[in-house]
């Protein structure tokens, strides 16, 4: 009887920081961070003379980003480049590692160093069980005045890789008349027409007993980077300022 009153006592524990937003979107103790924050800011040349995109210079770089998109504890110095007049941008980045004294390249599965993250915010779902969140993006391409679309991505994390799922997309055609409206057409991941309600529940059905979220980036333009690069406080100052900006809130609502 003990022991299965302790058990239940056990899963309600479990169950309650689950469903709590707070609890599961904490970051790591600040000490680990503010150590963290003086590595990154005292090894400057550990994530800006080995980029990982080896045909973007530092010199396309517009914005940068200190995170924990895998919540796992460790930090992650992100960087955004423009491409050209698309309203999307390379991204790349580093981890710190396990021991705390290196940097490991973030790995970009997919296609998900094109995927739009260099945005301010991102809706996201939690998987509670695995500790795991799941980004969701929505990219707009526009191919000419008469027609543009866009794709529904999701972007996972899991121990320095990031993978990108195309969830759906949609397509927009103009009359080059003028004389009718747009007509809109979506997709699911398989290129089948789907209703604009079902495109917009792609994500939830997709992302089953997960909680959704919002991911909120402390994206710092480059420029200020560039300025203070020679004086390591004020760096870290930058990086310090950009981990202030990373807030991820978790909804106690359930996705099923």
């Amino acid at each position: 009887m003990i022991g299965r009153r302790l058990a239940r006592l056990v899963l309600a524990l479990a169950a309650g920081l689950c469903f709590s937003g707070t609890a599961a979107a904490q970051p790591p103790p600040i000490d680990t961070v503010e150590a963290q924050l003086d590595f990154l800011a005292g090894h400057r040349q550990d994530w800006e003379t080995l980029p990982a995109q080896e045909d973007t210079p530092f010199a396309r770089v517009v914005h940068f980003a200190v995170t924990d998109l895998d919540n796992n504890g460790r930090l992650e110095i992100l960087f955004s480049a423009a491409i050209g007049q698309q309203p999307v941008a390379e991204n790349w980045g580093y981890e710190v590692n396990e021991a705390g004294d290196g940097l490991v390249p973030l790995l970009f599965r997919n296609g998900a160093d094109h995927t739009p993250i260099s945005r301010p915010s991102a809706p996201l779902y939690f998987a509670c069980q695995l500790g795991t969140y799941h980004y969701v993006f929505q990219e707009d391409r526009r191919y000419d005045w008469s027609e543009h679309g866009g794709e529904l991505s999701g972007l996972s994390l899991t121990q320095g890789e990031i993978y990108r799922t195309l969830l759906g997309r949609f397509s927009e055609a103009r009359d080059p008349s003028g004389q009718t409206p747009p007509v809109r057409q979506y997709f699911d991941d398989k290129d089948r027409p789907i209703s604009a309600a079902a495109y917009s529940a792609l994500a939830r059905r997709h992302y089953d007993y997960y909680h959704p979220g919002e991911l909120t980036l402390g994206w710092v333009p480059m420029a200020r980077l560039t300025e203070a690069r020679k004086n390591q406080a004020q760096v870290r100052a930058l990086f310090a300022e950009s981990w202030a900006g990373f807030r991820i809130q978790i909804s106690n609502e359930e996705v099923h």
